[in-house]
Protein backbone atom coordinates (compact mmCIF):
# COMPACT_ATOMS: atom_id res chain seq x y z
CA UNK A 1 0.00 0.00 0.00
CA UNK A 2 1.49 3.26 -0.62
CA UNK A 3 1.16 6.20 1.56
CA UNK A 4 1.11 9.66 0.45
CA UNK A 5 2.81 12.83 2.32
CA UNK A 6 0.62 14.91 3.96
CA UNK A 7 3.04 17.88 2.05
CA UNK A 8 1.24 16.69 -1.27
CA UNK A 9 -2.39 16.01 -0.04
CA UNK A 10 -2.56 19.51 1.53
CA UNK A 11 -1.38 21.40 -2.07
CA UNK A 12 -3.64 19.09 -3.72
CA UNK A 13 -6.36 19.72 -2.03
CA UNK A 14 -5.57 23.77 -2.77
CA UNK A 15 -5.10 22.96 -6.16
CA UNK A 16 -8.47 20.98 -6.32
CA UNK A 17 -10.41 24.50 -4.46
CA UNK A 18 -8.94 26.64 -6.60
CA UNK A 19 -9.84 23.96 -9.69
CA UNK A 20 -13.44 23.68 -8.47
CA UNK A 21 -13.66 27.90 -7.75
CA UNK A 22 -12.12 28.81 -11.02
CA UNK A 23 -14.65 26.03 -13.27
CA UNK A 24 -17.11 26.92 -11.43
CA UNK A 25 -16.56 30.88 -11.50
CA UNK A 26 -16.34 30.06 -15.38
CA UNK A 27 -19.36 28.52 -16.12
CA UNK A 28 -21.92 30.26 -13.96
CA UNK A 29 -20.55 34.42 -15.62
CA UNK A 30 -18.81 33.74 -18.99
CA UNK A 31 -22.25 32.81 -20.73
CA UNK A 32 -23.90 35.77 -18.73
CA UNK A 33 -21.43 38.10 -19.58
CA UNK A 34 -21.19 36.96 -23.41
CA UNK A 35 -25.10 37.59 -23.61
CA UNK A 36 -25.19 40.80 -22.14
CA UNK A 37 -21.77 41.88 -23.31
CA UNK A 38 -20.25 43.54 -20.23
CA UNK A 39 -17.18 43.22 -21.80
CA UNK A 40 -13.60 41.57 -20.98
CA UNK A 41 -12.14 43.86 -18.24
CA UNK A 42 -15.82 43.70 -16.50
CA UNK A 43 -15.93 40.04 -16.86
CA UNK A 44 -12.93 40.03 -14.80
CA UNK A 45 -13.56 42.06 -12.35
CA UNK A 46 -17.06 40.34 -10.99
CA UNK A 47 -15.01 36.78 -11.85
CA UNK A 48 -12.24 37.73 -9.56
CA UNK A 49 -15.39 38.39 -6.78
CA UNK A 50 -17.08 35.22 -7.43
CA UNK A 51 -13.81 33.16 -7.42
CA UNK A 52 -12.53 34.48 -4.12
CA UNK A 53 -16.13 33.90 -2.44
CA UNK A 54 -16.54 31.11 -4.09
CA UNK A 55 -12.80 29.47 -2.93
CA UNK A 56 -13.53 30.57 0.64
CA UNK A 57 -16.92 28.86 0.62
CA UNK A 58 -15.31 25.52 -0.79
CA UNK A 59 -12.17 25.39 1.38
CA UNK A 60 -14.03 24.61 4.49
CA UNK A 61 -16.81 22.81 3.95
CA UNK A 62 -15.36 20.72 1.31
CA UNK A 63 -12.30 19.72 3.71
CA UNK A 64 -14.48 16.89 5.60
CA UNK A 65 -15.35 15.16 2.77
CA UNK A 66 -11.90 15.38 1.08
CA UNK A 67 -10.13 13.80 4.24
CA UNK A 68 -12.38 11.01 3.95
CA UNK A 69 -11.97 10.36 0.48
CA UNK A 70 -7.87 10.58 0.96
CA UNK A 71 -8.52 8.22 3.92
CA UNK A 72 -10.67 5.71 1.39
CA UNK A 73 -7.97 5.80 -1.10
CA UNK A 74 -5.40 4.94 1.14
CA UNK A 75 -6.92 2.20 2.73
CA UNK A 76 -8.06 0.33 -0.22
CA UNK A 77 -5.93 1.45 -2.48
CA UNK A 78 -7.90 3.44 -4.95
CA UNK A 79 -6.12 6.10 -6.90
CA UNK A 80 -7.50 5.99 -10.15
CA UNK A 81 -8.88 9.32 -11.62
CA UNK A 82 -12.84 7.86 -11.42
CA UNK A 83 -12.45 7.34 -7.82
CA UNK A 84 -11.42 10.76 -7.43
CA UNK A 85 -13.46 12.20 -9.96
CA UNK A 86 -16.82 10.74 -8.37
CA UNK A 87 -15.67 11.33 -4.94
CA UNK A 88 -15.09 14.76 -5.53
CA UNK A 89 -18.98 15.14 -7.29
CA UNK A 90 -20.34 13.90 -4.02
CA UNK A 91 -18.19 15.77 -2.15
CA UNK A 92 -19.57 19.09 -3.43
CA UNK A 93 -23.06 17.98 -2.53
CA UNK A 94 -21.71 16.99 0.76
CA UNK A 95 -20.27 20.37 0.84
CA UNK A 96 -23.73 22.29 -0.26
CA UNK A 97 -25.43 20.50 2.81
CA UNK A 98 -22.92 21.08 4.79
CA UNK A 99 -22.58 24.77 4.23
CA UNK A 100 -26.89 25.11 4.35
CA UNK A 101 -26.45 23.62 7.37
CA UNK A 102 -24.11 25.55 9.22
CA UNK A 103 -25.52 29.17 7.76
CA UNK A 104 -29.48 27.43 8.49
CA UNK A 105 -30.37 27.76 5.10
CA UNK A 106 -33.03 25.26 4.19
CA UNK A 107 -32.12 24.39 0.44
CA UNK A 108 -33.63 28.17 -1.02
CA UNK A 109 -30.95 28.09 -3.53
CA UNK A 110 -31.79 26.98 -7.08
CA UNK A 111 -31.04 23.86 -8.45
CA UNK A 112 -28.39 25.62 -10.94
CA UNK A 113 -25.60 26.06 -8.37
CA UNK A 114 -25.95 22.66 -6.33
CA UNK A 115 -26.09 21.10 -9.73
CA UNK A 116 -23.01 23.65 -11.02
CA UNK A 117 -21.06 22.78 -7.65
CA UNK A 118 -21.69 19.06 -8.96
CA UNK A 119 -19.17 19.37 -12.08
CA UNK A 120 -17.11 21.73 -10.32
CA UNK A 121 -16.60 19.47 -7.57
CA UNK A 122 -15.42 16.21 -10.12
CA UNK A 123 -13.22 18.86 -11.92
CA UNK A 124 -11.75 19.12 -8.83
CA UNK A 125 -11.25 15.36 -7.98
CA UNK A 126 -9.88 15.14 -11.36
CA UNK A 127 -7.04 17.87 -10.67
CA UNK A 128 -6.42 16.39 -7.65
CA UNK A 129 -5.40 13.21 -8.88
CA UNK A 130 -3.48 14.72 -11.84
CA UNK A 131 -1.96 16.59 -9.48
CA UNK A 132 -0.98 14.06 -7.18
CA UNK A 133 0.35 11.65 -10.24
CA UNK A 134 2.60 13.93 -11.18
CA UNK A 135 4.11 15.05 -8.09
CA UNK A 136 5.17 11.60 -7.08
CA UNK A 137 6.02 10.83 -10.42
CA UNK A 138 3.32 7.51 -10.96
Amino acid sequence: MQTTPYSIILSGYLVSVVTSALFGTFFLLFPFEVMVGGGFTNFLQIASFFFLTGACFIFPTAMPGFAFIVYLAGKHNWHQSGFYTIGGAVNALFAHVLLWAVTGNDFNDALSLPLLSVFAGAFGGWAYYFFRRKTLRL
